[in-house]
């Protein structure tokens, strides 16, 4: 069953008909055992949203041609979901021509969060600097790994 309606569809083709540039989705995730054990605690399962990630990402990238989706499952890739998400999961990683360092999404973009996906793919598929140069100058001059992190709630 599609997560987007058509009109969602609709609206997202239309609106990335203008990116001029491609992005790059890795959604790192934990695939969950098809192994069931009596009495097991379900542990973190109960709560994972990681099927729901998949789905709204494969579903927004079917919408263009520039969005690119590459899954990574971290059972099974345990190194390489590390070092993209560390201990976060579900997470997305985006990149694209214009970005740098690293730019990651964790949980699940659904709700008034959409549009940060949303957003996020058309910035970085403008083909444009996402800061004004004076911005950029100051923070190529940063020595250091600099970590900063953004929190959404709605409302």
């Amino acid at each position: 069953m599609a997560l987007l309606g058509d009109e969602d569809t609709k609206y997202l083709r239309e609106s990335f008909a203008e990116l001029r540039s491609d992005v790059t989705l890795t959604v790192v995730t934990r695939e969950k055992s098809r192994l069931v054990l009596p009495g097991a605690d379900a542990g973190d399962d109960a709560e994972d949203t990681s099927g729901e990630v998949k789905q709204i990402v494969d579903e927004v990238a079917a919408a263009s041609e520039r969005i690119k989706v590459t899954h990574v499952d971290a059972a099974a890739d345990a190194d390489r979901a590390s070092t993209l998400a560390g201990a976060h999961l579900p997470a997305i990683v985006f990149g694209g021509a214009q970005s740098k360092g690293t730019l990651r999404y964790f949980g699940l973009p659904a709700g008034y969060e959409m549009s940060t996906l949303i957003a996020t793919l058309m910035d970085l598929g403008s083909g444009e600097a996402m800061v004004p140069p004076e911005v950029s100058a100051e923070l190529d001059k940063l020595t250091a790994p600099v970590h900063i992190q953004v929190f959404v709630t709605p409302g």
